[in-house]
């Protein structure tokens, strides 16, 4: 059974199953808090949330592949990025990782509010079209990852087995 962050309801399919796979990577675990990106016309200082999928690997070469898979992947596509490493202060051992899918900047919302409705408008239609390259996006990805197991660990991507694991943050 999934954990409640990861249900149906919550993500795209795209974005649940890259998370559902990265956590079948042995010594790889996603973090709890994940977005694929939204907008959002009622909170006028904040109008797009940029999406985010941020996991954690051993600080050894262990995997590189997944790094290298992710960030090839962004190279190719301009709305996404990966952060990091970063260090995780309470697990020495692992460093952090973050996948961010991009919307247009919008200066943080301060200059956002002193659009003009048309302005505002032709910002969220962009948005919704760049919403829908976000979700093929995250899909591309997640199949990136997935072949990427089936060359460097197992063929039978399905048989490894979805681990709950507690993040090196909370752990």
């Amino acid at each position: 059974m999934l954990p409640e962050y990861v249900r149906e309801e919550r993500f795209s399919p795209g974005v649940r199953d890259l998370i559902i796979n990265l956590n079948r990577i042995p010594d790889v675990s996603t973090g709890t808090n994940s977005s694929e990106g939204d907008v959002r016309r009622d909170i006028p200082y904040w109008p797009s949330k940029d999406g985010f999928v941020y996991f954690f690997k051993p600080n050894n070469y262990k995997h590189l592949w997944l790094v290298q898979t992710i960030g090839g992947f962004c190279r190719e596509f301009p709305y996404f990025d990966l952060d990091g490493p970063s260090v995780v202060v309470n697990s020495p051992a692992k460093s952090r990782f973050m996948i961010n899918g991009r919307f247009e900047d919008h200066n943080l919302g301060a200059l956002f509010d002193r659009l003009t409705r048309e302005e505002r408008e032709d910002y969220f239609d962009r948005a919704e079209l760049r919403k829908i390259e976000l979700l093929a996006g995250w899909t591309e990805l997640d199949g990136r990852v997935v072949e990427g197991i089936r060359r460097n660990i197992i063929k039978d991507v399905e048989s490894l087995p979805y681990r709950i694991l507690q993040s090196p943050v909370h752990a």
